[in-house]
């Protein structure tokens, strides 16, 4: 069975393993001899902000597949996720003093030894996933999608899978050494045998112990998103034909509006730093806003803190009004708005689309009205996106860039999927 699943429990247990054993070794780093003192005086405030360091990892995705191989990537990402999460242990310190740690000394040893003690024990995970938890997988099929994903596999050898070759009858498989040895997964693109001995030899396959996966369903486990190539009308009876329950519906709405209410309470909080930041930088509205296609259609009015040089009314930074994506190292992009893309402070003022009921928290991204237009002719799964209100965030912005050009919006939509 594959072990996609298995491989971010390990992780967390091993992180969690490896911040204990840090605190084993800080105690004898700072306190020597006196190491039970040290060890007394620290578990229970560090073992307090554990939580919050995990967190910080899964938001800075140590658990997702891209970074489960020992790389510079990986490396740097540990390094930058354990820096977050020590300034917020500062804070968390400074608010609850009766379990201070000084951060100048303890907490800046604490968390050059867990560096060291996460390093080391991802790579020796990482080796061990490598040799031992390989899912031995054969595809059966020959198309361009299956050779898609045979090749992603390649190149992906963090996600554990051990790829035995291609087949193009099922019957081969009876026949094939590695059921024999081990098999433990078939992808299926298509099958050539007919019905009755089609269901006779998956019957054999499954009672070896080995999987059985659709090569739709394999898709999308593996890469996160679906594959635009192999959808069909049965797909979007599986996936978009199921009502809403009224009171799935009402926790949604109620969740949306108090995370709005808190998201606005800390736009108010941070209004006046922004918007002299904003001003200081460069000329024009403290506000940018703009027309986007909402669910059903529905045209609406999103917010943003303004990034770019304002070269209109609006604060856009187009002349004339016609649609330009952002590109890489756009000079309209100002000095502040720079900071304010990368930490996505940008995005808050939208909690008021959210509070209006225009945007969702989670959905696809908003497009302009005149780019939907454009799409609609170029990619007709487009539409879909309509569904559901947009979002604020969503699957494609976690795993996906913004993208440039129509490949790339073919890509995002494959992940809004």
């Amino acid at each position: 069975m594959p072990h996609y699943g298995w491989k971010q429990l390990i992780a967390i247990l091993g992180d969690i393993g490896a911040f204990y054993l840090s605190i084993f070794v800080f105690s004898f780093v700072r306190y020597g001899l006196d190491w039970q003192r040290g060890l007394s005086l620290h578990l229970v405030p560090l073992s307090l902000i554990l939580p919050f360091w995990l967190l910080t990892f899964f938001a800075g995705e140590l658990y997702e597949n891209q970074y489960f191989r020992f790389d510079l990537k990986l490396v740097r990402r540990s390094v930058g996720n354990i820096i977050v999460a020590s300034v917020i242990s500062v804070v968390l310190f400074y608010l609850f003093p009766d379990y201070l740690i000084t951060p100048k000394t303890n907490l800046i040893i604490f968390a050059a030894v867990f560096s060291a003690a996460f390093l080391v024990w991802r790579r020796t995970f990482f080796k061990f996933l490598g040799a031992g938890l390989k899912t031995k997988t054969i595809f059966l099929g020959r198309g361009r999608v299956s050779d898609e994903v045979y090749a992603f596999l390649g190149d992906h050898p963090e996600l554990g899978y051990k790829l035995e070759g291609k087949i193009e009858r099922l019957e081969t498989v009876l026949d094939h050494r590695l059921l024999r040895n081990g098999l433990d997964l078939i992808v299926v693109e298509e099958l050539k045998e007919k019905e009755a001995a089609a269901h006779e030899i998956l019957s054999a396959i499954l009672l070896s112990g080995a999987s059985v996966l659709s090569l739709e369903d394999f898709y999308e486990q593996v890469t996160g998103r679906v594959s635009l190539d192999l959808l069909d009308e049965m797909w979007f009876i599986d996936h978009l034909g199921g009502p809403e329950t009224r009171l799935n519906s009402a926790l949604i709405w109620l969740t949306e509006k108090i995370i709005s209410l808190v998201g606005l309470i800390v736009v108010g909080i941070l209004l006046p730093v922004l918007a002299l930041a904003v001003k200081l930088d460069s000329k024009g509205p403290i506000f940018y806003y703009q027309k986007r296609v909402g669910r059903n259609k529905k045209i609406f009015t999103i917010y943003k803190f303004r990034t770019m040089r304002a070269l209109s009314s609006n604060g856009s930074a187009e002349v004339d009004g016609k649609p330009q994506r952002t590109v890489k190292g756009d000079r309209r992009i100002t000095r502040i708005g720079k900071f304010l893309r990368l930490t996505k402070i940008d995005e808050l003022p939208q909690f008021w689309n959210i509070l209006k009921g225009e945007m969702a928290i989670v959905g696809p991204r908003p497009e302009r009205p005149e780019e939907w237009e454009e799409l609609i002719h170029q990619l007709p799964f487009n539409s879909l996106r309509l569904l559901v209100k947009p979002g604020a965030t969503g699957w494609a912005q976690i795993n996906y860039k913004a993208p440039t050009n129509l490949e790339e919006v073919r890509v995002r939509l494959a992940y809004d999927l």
